[in-house]
This record gives structure tokens, sequence and C-alpha cells, in this order.
């Protein structure tokens, strides 16, 4: 048994370096692979990558963006005991970003050639909908340049119970 599994993983790690898309499931026995294999890996897979683009120099190219991290609430109802950013509705530093207040941000960030935000925020219990859609409208429309990286995982989730949607479609 012990062979086969160093079998799989032999042809694993050769379908990784040879560019192969590869499935969820080989996605998951990447995960088990020590950090260092797995970074060697993907070090190898994003130099297969590059190897063409730049004249040929992709290998030799890494590129950078500017970007900004935008948290548009600190309010939060789960109440996590790592997380010493939260605050309630009752707490005098508590914030929801106005409009006004996010353009001072992307205005900052477009003057020094910023492209993208990161953009989180607690899992605020009153913010409906509607002022989710009416943020990423704004921004938007008011600043097309700017790619938005929003919400975690655990926003989604919170999305989904507080809006009764489901996650998937």
């Amino acid at each position: 048994m012990a062979g086969m599994v160093s079998l799989n993983r032999d042809w694993l790690v050769e379908k990784v370096l040879a560019g192969e898309r590869i499935s969820p499931d080989e996605a998951l026995e990447l995960y088990r692979f020590p950090l260092e294999e797995l970074g060697g890996l993907a070090n190898a897979r994003r130099d297969l990558a590059k190897a063409k683009s730049y004249n040929g120099r992709g290998r030799q190219i890494v590129t950078y963006i500017v970007d900004r991290n935008i948290n548009y609430t600190n309010v939060c109802n789960v109440y996590c005991k790592f997380c010493a950013f939260y605050r309630t509705e009752r707490d005098e530093d508590h914030y929801v970003l106005s409009f006004e207040q996010l353009d001072q941000k992307l205005d900052e960030l477009s003057a020094v050639g910023g492209v993208q935000i990161l953009m989180q925020g607690g899992h605020h219990p009153k913010l409906g909908f509607d002022w989710y859609i009416a943020l990423l409208r704004h921004i938007r429309e008011k600043y097309p340049h700017i790619s938005i990286h929003g919400f975690s995982p655990p926003e989604f989730q919170h999305f989904a119970e507080t809006f009764g949607m489901p996650l998937r479609r």
C-alpha cells in the first residue's frame, strides 16, 4: 500500500510539473504535501505559466499591484475571542463608512496608481442587502478602474443566513 501511495504521489507531482489540469481530489491530495514541497510545486507552475511572457523573460519578472484594504464597518455580532477589531453598535468607536469616506480612500488609492481594494468588514446585523448592492454599485460606477476583491468566506456565510440566500446556485 505504501508503494501505491508513493506511486500516486510521484504521478501527481509529474502531472503538476507538466502543467496539466488537476482534479479537485488531486488538489486535496496536494494539500497534504509538506508546505515546502507544495510551495516548490506552485513556484514551478508559476514559472511554467510565465515562461513565454515578457518576450521569454517571464520567469525573471515579478509584477506587483498597488491595492488597499478597506474595512467598511467594524460592527460585528460574532464576537470571536481572537478578534480585537470588532465593535458592537453600543461601542463609541463603532463605524460604518459613508460613501464619502469610502470615496476619500479610493481617491487616495487612485492618486498613487492603485488598482484594487480588499474590502472586508464585520457581520453587521443591521446592514441590508440593498446597502451592500449600493456599495458595490457606487464603487463600480465611480471607480471603474478599481478591482474589488471583496468579502471573506465568513461574510458570505453571514449574507446567506441574514438575507436567506443560498451559497450555491
